[in-house]
């Protein structure tokens, strides 16, 4: 599919229907600060008070930020830049805090413009057939193991759920995953959680960076994804 240029948005009607989205999916929103190589990770908040508004053009609510320094920060610098995704786009924004909308909540000033683009990652993310589940599982901060199921995978995140509908994994916590997907050695990498949601068929999926801390790691992980993707080429290859 050929990408799309870049689009300047300005309209009100359409920056509060991509806010919206945003909000109503409990998308992970990236957040970053001038001379700060930190980043934050929130999401909007879907109070109905606040979506309102949005609506109305007059702030954004996002709730607390991750790693929670980042509550501090936010108030001291002068612009905040923002990043999310959609189905289809990549939507980026910079605007001022604007104050605290409670104790759990920040305003950030609503947009006059935002630049939307055709959805495209430093990593491309794709999605395990259902034919073929690798077998991991999430070590918890409690040191509980929870076994998982995969979404979707690309060399810098990736997505995983349950079957149990109670949230197992807080939303900016880190934990361990493991992996044993034979033919490879068992794997091991940390994680920290971005954000949640409720899937369609009940499922509460996890999103989720990987934190590479050394060139092993980053080689066990491009193994790790190398293998899932040509395993998943095969089975769909003889569906």
């Amino acid at each position: 599919m050929e990408q799309q240029p870049e689009e300047t948005v300005t309209d009100k009607s359409q920056i509060v229907t991509l806010l919206e989205y945003a909000a109503s999916h409990n998308m992970p929103v990236t957040l970053n600060f001038p001379n700060d190589p930190q980043s934050y990770f929130t999401s909007v908040s879907s109070r109905q008070d606040e979506v309102l508004g949005l609506q109305e053009g007059h702030y954004v609510a996002i709730n607390m930020l991750g790693p929670p320094q980042g509550n501090e920060k936010i108030s001291q610098v002068a612009s905040v830049a923002v990043r999310f995704y959609t189905d289809e786009y990549k939507v980026t924004f910079t605007v001022p805090w604007v104050g605290k909308a409670d104790e759990r909540r920040h305003k950030l000033a609503f947009p006059t413009e935002v630049v939307r683009s055709s959805q495209s990652r430093d990593y491309p993310r794709f999605k395990v057939t259902k034919k073929y589940t690798a077998n991991l599982s999430v070590v918890l901060e409690n040191g509980q193991a929870v076994p998982v199921k995969l979404m979707d995978i690309s060399r810098s995140g990736i997505s995983f759920y349950n079957d149990d509908l109670e949230q197992p994994v807080k939303n900016f916590s880190t934990v361990q995953l493991k992996s044993h997907t034979p033919p490879l050695p068992d794997l091991s990498f940390q994680v920290r959680v971005i954000g949640s949601k409720i899937t369609q068929k009940g499922h509460h999926c996890h999103r989720a960076y990987f934190s590479i801390n050394s060139h092993q790691e980053r080689e066990n992980l491009n193994q790790l994804v190398d293998h899932l993707m040509q395993h998943a080429k095969t089975v769909q290859e003889a569906l």
